[in-house]
């Protein structure tokens, strides 16, 4: 296999287990956190609606990753779309609850992971579009 094949094959299948790994936990919070009897109202309500969202898209872009990685370099450019709009607001969203509800030491594993996976796609789609 070609290193080019190789670095977007190990960046989609990174992207698939992490999104997995989120759209499995989406998936629990969404359908077990509460109990069916609790009256539901107000901020909790649209929360559930937000984590319910999160959870479908979650799971879409994880298949997403899969469908491309059947054919790496004809969809390469799923990756850019991986890396913006969704992991850039992924990532601003994140910092913006760092610095407003907790502290950034606090969210560092996350911000670290988003710089990490980010920098990955973005390696892997500048490599694989460069000359042989």
């Amino acid at each position: 296999m070609n290193k080019k094949i190789l670095f977007l094959r190990i960046s989609y299948w990174v992207g698939i287990i992490v999104d997995a790994w989120e759209a499995v936990k989406l998936t629990l919070l969404r359908y077990s956190a509460l109990p069916d009897t609790l009256e539901i109202k107000g901020p909790v309500l649209g929360g559930l609606f937000g984590v319910g969202q999160g959870m479908a898209l979650m799971w879409g872009w994880t298949l997403l990753l899969f469908w491309a990685d059947r054919k790496p370099m004809e969809r390469k450019g799923i990756l850019l779309l991986t890396i913006v709009p969704a992991m850039v607001l992924i990532f601003t969203s994140t910092l913006d609850i760092a610095l407003r509800y907790s502290t950034l030491a606090g969210e560092a594993r996350y911000i670290f992971g988003e710089i990490v996976l980010m920098a990955l796609f973005t390696f892997s789609y500048i490599y694989a579009g460069r000359g042989k």
